[in-house]
C-alpha cells in the first residue's frame, strides 16, 4: 500500500507544524524526513513531549532479483511503513525500550497532500526569488559606487569577517571614499554570506536576518524593506532543524516488569501462581537464610546502583542518595517505595501460602533468620526494613498459632525477634538508632515517606483555595510524640545528608559484601521487584502504576488469614 494513501501521512510538514498537532498523549502521525532522503518520521506525543523516531530503511539483498526494502524502529522489520504502524497500534507495543511511548490514535491531515506540498513549494520558490532579488541589488550597487580596491581590501574580503554590528550598518553614505570603501566591503560580505548559506542560516545566530534588513534599508524602498522582512521569517519557517530530539531531561520508572522473564514464574503467569508458590516455598525451605540474605542485599544494591560509579541519575549525578532528596528524584524516590512495598506483599504471601501451621512456622522463622543476617551481616538497613515490616504486619500478628509454634520450636530466632530485632526497627523509623560500621544501604524508607508525603501534601494545596491546619504527613510518630514528631522529622531531613557524605563508606562495605560471592541466578530473580509485581499481579497487571492495586491486595491476605485461622489447606 502507498504510504501516501494513509491519512495519517502528513507529507513534508515542518517539524513544529508536527509538534503543534499532537496535543494529546498516544497520538501519533508520520511525515517525510528532512535530514535524511527517502526516510520517513514517526512523531507522537508520551509523557507531555512530543518525541520524534527515524523510521529506518534497509534494502534486503540488493541488486538481486530478490530485493526488498523493510522498515524497522528497533528489532522488528515490516515489508511497509503501514505494516509497521498496525503492529505497533495494535499491539500496544513501546516503539522503542528505551522511550517507552505507546502510540494508539492517528492525528489524520484535513488537506490533500497536493496542497500541502504546493504551499510548502510556494515558500520555498519565494525565498529562492528574494535571495536573487538581493544579490542582483548588491551587483547593481557594486558598479556604480565602487572602481578599484587595493590590495589590502581584497585581502580582507577573502578572509572571513567579523559579524558587522549595528553601529556600522546604520552609518550614512559619505562623500568620501574610505566610508563608500568600508560601506561596500561591509555589505558585500553580508550578501555573500547570505547567498552561500542559502537555506542553513536559521541555524545561526537569530539576529542575522534582522541586521541585514537593516543595512539594506537605507538603499532600498519602504515596500522592499516589507519584502526583506517576510523573506526572513519564510526563512526561519522553511528551515526546519533537524530530526534528532532534545528534550528537557525526564526521569522514567527503571522496574520494567513486562520485559522481565524467569524460570520461576510461567508465560503470562496469573497472580499468585500455585507452580510459582510451591517453587518459591521450596526454595525458602531448602537455602540457608545467608545465602537468601546475600541474594537480597544485592538486588538492594543493584536497584540504586551503588557500585556503579558511572550511572548518571540525572544533571550529573552520581549518587542515589543524593538524588532522592532533589526535586528530580521523585521517581526514585516512587521505586524505592514500589521496591519496599512489593517485596513486603511477597514476604506475607509466602508465609499465608504455606500448606499447614507448621510450614508456616518454618517460612516464618526463616525470615526472621534473614532479618538478622541482612543486618549485622550486611548492613543492608534498606532489606531489613522491609522485611521486618512484613512481619510486623497486622494480618501476620493475627496468626497465634504459628507464633506460638516458631517460640516453642524456634526458641532462640523467637528471643532474638523480640528483644533485638523489634526495638531496633523501631529506633531506625525513629532515627535514634546509631548506624554500624558495616552499613552498605542505611535506612532511608522513613525518610522517602516524609518526602514524598510533603510532596502531595503541596500538591494538594495547589489545588485548594484554603490550607488545612489539621494536616498532617501520616507518619505514625507525629501522633505519639509530644511534640507531633517534629524532632524525629528533623532527625530524618538531617540524616539526608549524611548519607550523601557517607557514600565512599557504602561503596566500601557493598563491595566487601558482595565483591567475593557468587550468586544463583533464580535466587536473585526471586528477590528483584520485577518479579514481585508478576508475581503478586500477574503479567498483564504487572505495569499497573496505582496504589488501588494493594488496596485490592489487602482483602486477598485479608481471605488468605481467614483460611489459617481456619485451619483450611492450600
Amino acid at each position: 500500500m502507498d504510504i501516501r494513501s494513509n491519512a495519517w501521512f502528513h507529507g513534508s510538514i515542518p517539524r513544529s507544524k508536527a509538534e503543534h498537532l499532537l496535543s494529546t498523549s498516544g497520538h501519533f502521525l508520520v511525515r517525510n524526513c528532512s535530514s535524511r532522503h527517502d526516510d520517513y518520521v514517526l512523531s507522537t506525543r508520551s509523557g507531555g513531549h512530543v518525541l520524534h523516531f527515524v523510521i529506518s530503511r534497509v534494502v534486503m539483498n540488493a541488486n538481486t532479483d530478490y530485493q526488498k526494502i523493510r522498515y524497522s524502529l528497533e528489532d522488528d522489520s515490516f515489508d511497509s511503513i503501514t505494516d509497521l504502524i498496525t503492529y505497533y497500534v495494535g499491539n500496544k507495543r513501546p516503539l522503542t525500550l528505551a522511550s517507552m511511548a505507546v502510540i494508539t490514535t492517528p492525528v489524520n491531515r484535513s488537506h490533500p497532500l497536493t496542497s500541502l506540498q504546493n504551499t510548502i513549494n510556494y515558500s520555498k520558490t519565494l525565498f529562492s526569488s528574494k535571495v536573487s532579488s538581493l544579490e542582483k541589488r548588491r551587483e547593481e550597487y557594486k558598479s556604480e559606487t565602487i572602481t578599484s580596491y587595493s590590495s589590502e581590501d581584497i585581502r580582507h574580503q577573502t578572509s572571513t569577517p567579523p559579524k558587522p554590528n549595528r553601529f556600522q550598518t546604520g552609518i550614512r553614505l559619505s562623500s568620501t571614499t574610505s566610508l563608500t570603501e568600508q560601506k561596500f566591503s561591509n555589505m558585500s560580505l553580508n550578501c555573500d554570506n547570505l547567498s552561500e548559506s542559502s537555506g542553513h542560516s536559521s541555524h545561526k545566530n537569530g539576529s542575522n536576518g534582522s541586521e541585514d534588513s537593516a543595512f539594506f534599508s537605507e538603499n532600498i524602498s519602504p515596500k522592499q524593506m516589507e519584502e526583506n522582512k517576510y523573506e526572513t521569517k519564510n526563512m526561519k519557517i522553511i528551515n526546519e532543524k533537524s530530526d534528532q530530539t532534545f528534550l528537557p531531561q525526564t526521569f522514567c520508572s527503571q522496574i520494567k516488569a513486562q520485559s522481565f522473564h524467569t524460570y520461576l514464574l510461567p508465560k503470562d503467569n496469573k497472580p499468585l501462581d500455585s507452580s510459582a508458590i510451591i517453587k518459591i516455598q521450596s526454595v525458602l525451605s531448602d537455602t540457608g537464610p545467608r545465602i537468601l540474605a546475600n541474594h537480597l542485599a544485592k538486588c538492594d544494591l543493584l536497584f540504586i546502583r551503588l557500585k556503579d560509579l558511572n550511572h548518571d541519575f540525572g544533571y550529573g549525578i552520581r549518587s542515589a542518595f543524593e538524588t532522592i532528596l532533589l526535586p528530580n528524584g521523585r521517581q526514585l524516590r516512587l521505586d524505592l517505595l514500589e521496591r519496599h512495598k512489593c517485596l513486603k506483599y511477597f514476604i506475607c504471601i509466602t508465609i499465608l501460602t504455606a500448606i499447614n501451621d507448621e510450614k508456616r512456622a518454618l517460612i516464618l522463622n526463616k525470615w526472621i533468620e534473614i532479618a538478622a543476617e541482612v543486618k549485622t551481616a550486611l548492613g543492608d538497613l534498606f532489606g531489613f526494613g522491609a522485611v521486618m515490616e512484613a512481619l510486623s504486619m497486622e494480618p501476620i500478628l493475627k496468626l497465634n498459632n504459628i507464633w506460638s509454634l516458631v517460640r516453642s520450636n524456634f526458641t532462640p530466632n523467637a528471643i532474638n525477634y523480640e528483644t533485638k530485632l523489634k526495638p531496633q526497627f523501631k529506633s531506625m523509623i525513629e532515627c535514634i538508632e546509631p548506624q554500624a560500621p558495616n552499613t552498605c544501604f542505611p535506612f532511608i524508607l522513613t525518610l522517602i515517606q516524609i518526602l514524598e508525603s510533603h510532596w502531595d501534601l503541596v500538591e494538594s494545596q495547589k489545588d485548594s483555595d484554603k490550607r488545612k491546619s489539621s494536616q498532617c504527613l501520616g507518619i505514625w510518630f507525629e501522633q505519639t510524640s509530644e511534640d507531633c514528631g517534629l524532632q524525629q522529622i528533623l532527625n530524618h531531613l538531617e540524616s539526608g545528608t549524611a548519607f550523601v557524605a557517607q557514600l565512599d563508606i557504602y561503596r566500601r562495605n557493598a563491595r566487601i559484601v558482595s565483591d567475593s560471592l557468587k550468586f544463583d541466578e533464580l535466587l536473585t530473580d526471586m528477590f528483584k521487584t520485577e518479579f514481585h509485581r508478576q508475581f503478586l499481579f500477574g503479567f498483564r497487571g504487572s505495569d499497573v502504576e496505582s496504589d488501588e492495586k494493594f488496596d485490592k491486595f489487602d482483602k486477598i491476605i485479608a481471605a488468605l488469614v481467614r483460611k489459617c485461622e481456619a485451619n483450611v489447606q492450600f
